[in-house]
């Protein structure tokens, strides 16, 4: 099975004649690869733009186009989004330092969303043909399981704040979102199947889950929930923190280039596909960039066997 990933594109209607062209030959070098899966983790527009509605009409137009030329086949199913905190009206962790405050004089600690009404995602997805997924959302494709995260899904209707649990450990305390549900999810025998290969989607890499999003997430016990995903799911894709970095403490992959979105300089806008033989168990990466001649360029990076649970 191969997959596109793709992340932190961040497009904006004024970087429309650096934006078109480029698409374009992306999407020209990767025809030929006859991709099975498109995975996008987060960061579709600018959440501070003033043009959000061009934008989003743009992105619209792009990926529906992709999405025909590659002829990804049940795209409702084969290509999964999920959001990224520039999707989001508002950043749901802004307050997060007032939250640690709150929690260690005693007090609940919530955040804010009072914005949420401006639900532009749902709509965008459905109007592609696509699925709002769930918090956590398991994908069955072939002989792969998808395990996604989505942010949005985390924010529940305007009348709802939405609780951060607070768990003391050790005396120290640890902020989560969604983490026994996320527990739950992970510890699902379906992903204890030998036969299968699985991946995990998100927006945050481990580092950020760690720190503003789950604190001490990677603890080192067994049960801590970095360490059981790291034994069960080969790739974890994601986004966020702008550069590029493969195999990160093993299965970590992490995309979007150091310019952080798809009409920076040449060079600096990076984003992967991943070619999985579970028969033979064994992983395929290449680099999609574009070159100081804003061609499409792309490199074989590694090959190694898949981690299985």
């Amino acid at each position: 099975m191969k997959v596109l990933h793709l992340s932190d594109l961040h497009f904006q209607i004024g970087d429309t004649e650096v934006i078109r062209p480029r698409w374009n030959r992306l999407i020209e070098k990767i025809i030929p690869l006859k991709l099975d899966v498109v995975v996008f983790t987060g960061d579709l527009i600018n959440r501070r733009s003033v043009t959000k509605s061009e934008d989003i009409v743009l992105a619209k137009e792009l990926f529906l186009d992709l999405i025909s030329k590659l002829e990804i086949t049940n795209a409702e199913q084969n290509v999964i989004f999920i959001a990224g905190n520039h999707d989001l009206p508002y950043d749901p962790f802004a307050n997060s330092q007032k939250n640690k405050e709150n929690s260690n004089n005693g007090n609940s600690i919530f955040v804010d969303n009072t914005a949420h009404e401006d639900d532009w995602y749902t709509s965008f997805l459905s109007n592609m043909g696509l699925r709002k997924h769930d918090c956590y959302d398991i994908h069955t494709i072939g002989d792969v399981n998808i395990l996604s995260m989505d942010l949005t899904s985390f924010l529940p209707q305007p009348s709802i704040n939405l609780a951060i649990d607070v768990f003391a450990k050790d005396g120290i305390n640890r902020y989560y979102i969604g983490y026994d549900k996320l527990l739950e999810v992970i510890r699902d025998p379906i992903f204890d199947d030998p036969v299968k290969v699985n991946l995990f989607i998100a927006h945050y890499p481990p580092s950020e889950l760690s720190s503003s999003f789950m604190v001490n997430c990677r603890s080192q016990t067994d049960d801590a929930p970095y360490n059981i995903i790291k034994k069960k799911f080969s790739l974890y894709l994601c986004g966020h923190i702008h550069g590029f970095e493969l195999f990160k403490d093993g299965f970590i992959a992490r995309v979007g280039g150091t310019g952080g979105k798809f009409s920076a300089p040449p060079g600096t806008a990076e984003y992967a596909i991943y070619d999985i033989d579970a028969k033979n168990n064994y992983i395929t990466a290449y680099k999609l960039k574009f070159d100081l001649k804003e061609q499409a360029v792309l490199e074989l990076l590694d090959g190694r066997n898949l981690q299985r649970p």
